[in-house]
């Protein structure tokens, strides 16, 4: 079964919605250990946070066709 392009474009739309939903939830972790002053919790949930934000710029990139 091929790809159409209508077929990516939901697939990506549904990606970018559930990176979105996930970036939520690790923006919230994040503001928690700030909030707590556990700095290694800290540092790894900004890293999640960075790695799931590109993630969706990349996606949404390829989207847009610029990728």
């Amino acid at each position: 079964m091929s790809t159409t392009p209508r077929h990516f474009q939901m697939a990506t739309d549904q990606q970018i919605s559930d990176l979105k939903a996930l970036l939520d939830h690790l923006e919230t972790e994040y503001a928690h250990s700030i909030a707590c002053g556990d700095w290694n919790a800290c540092s790894i949930a900004k890293g999640k946070v960075a790695k799931v934000r590109n993630r969706i710029g990349k996606l949404i990139k390829v989207r847009m066709g610029m990728a």
